[in-house]
């Protein structure tokens, strides 16, 4: 949990850490973020093997071909 002034640098070095751990096997971005964060950005950065809510363009990618081993969002 982050307050509504958290910067983007901070987000994006936790992001880092988390993809970067191999205890942790999915991460869920909960939207939206204060205005001020670049919520493209986190998406891209985000390792797509750990992506549960299929929001990079390689989870969807993989949703809509049928193909891939990632997660897809349960709707």
């Amino acid at each position: 949990d982050y307050s509504a002034d958290v910067t983007q640098e901070e987000l994006e070095a936790a992001l880092n850490e988390l993809n970067c751990d191999d205890n942790i096997h999915g991460i869920i971005m909960l939207t939206p973020f204060p205005k001020h964060i670049d919520s493209d950005r986190l998406n891209s950065m985000l390792d797509p093997k750990k992506d549960i809510d299929a929001i990079t363009d390689m989870s969807i990618a993989g949703l809509f071909s049928g193909r891939g081993d990632s997660f897809y969002a349960c709707t």
